[in-house]
């Protein structure tokens, strides 16, 4: 991983093996491509933009919102941040954390149904996790993206399981179950109720 990943998903330990903090940072210079999937990208990277500029203003970041498998090898990216391990290839890969998705829903609605992905993701932890706890039963809608299944769950449509950080309570949005939860990066516990 090459120096200037955002210190806000670095580990601790990351400054004495990639020191990017103060002298390096001014010498930085170039285009940094990173693709990772869109509500990544939405919700993680972008909110923290100005500090990353802040802290290397001679990089420039070009965010690429893609489901898609991108070739580090043919220089696709330089940075590719991944919900999985890569299952094939000699990648330097690295867990950036973990993500706890919960199960969403509007707090004002009876929820009859739930939103899926596409039909081949099925066995990802989030969806074997909604799909058995509505007990089989087929799902309302499925969409690509986590934005829009969170999108289609604001109208009320279903529930979602969502990562904890794209549950607002000040939009009506909140936890239907805190012992409803899949993970991925490694071991989850309850959900905090919002």
């Amino acid at each position: 991983m090459p120096p200037g990943l955002p210190s806000w998903r670095r580990p601790r330990r990351w400054n004495a093996r990639w020191p990017i903090a103060g002298s390096h940072a001014d010498t930085l210079r170039g285009t940094v491509r990173v693709s990772s999937i869109l509500c990544v990208i939405e919700h993680l990277i972008a909110p923290r933009l100005a500090q990353f500029a802040e802290r290397h203003p001679n990089l420039v970041l070009e965010l690429i919102g893609t489901n898609e498998v991108s070739s580090l090898a043919r220089r696709e990216v330089d940075i590719a941040i991944r919900l999985h391990h890569p299952e094939r290839g000699k990648l330097m890969a690295r867990r950036l954390g973990r993500i706890r998705f919960v199960l969403a829903g509007r707090m004002d609605r009876r929820l009859a149904g739930y939103i899926a992905y596409e039909r081949d993701l099925d066995e990802l932890p989030e969806i074997a996790t909604i799909m058995s706890h509505f007990g089989g039963k087929p799902t309302i809608v499925r969409i690509a993206t986590l934005s829009g299944a969170r999108a289609a769950m604001e109208t009320g449509v279903g529930a979602v399981m969502l990562p904890e950080w794209m549950v607002d309570s000040e939009r009506g949005i909140g936890v239907i179950d805190p012992s409803v939860t899949a993970g991925r990066g490694g071991n989850v516990g309850p959900a905090q109720t919002q």
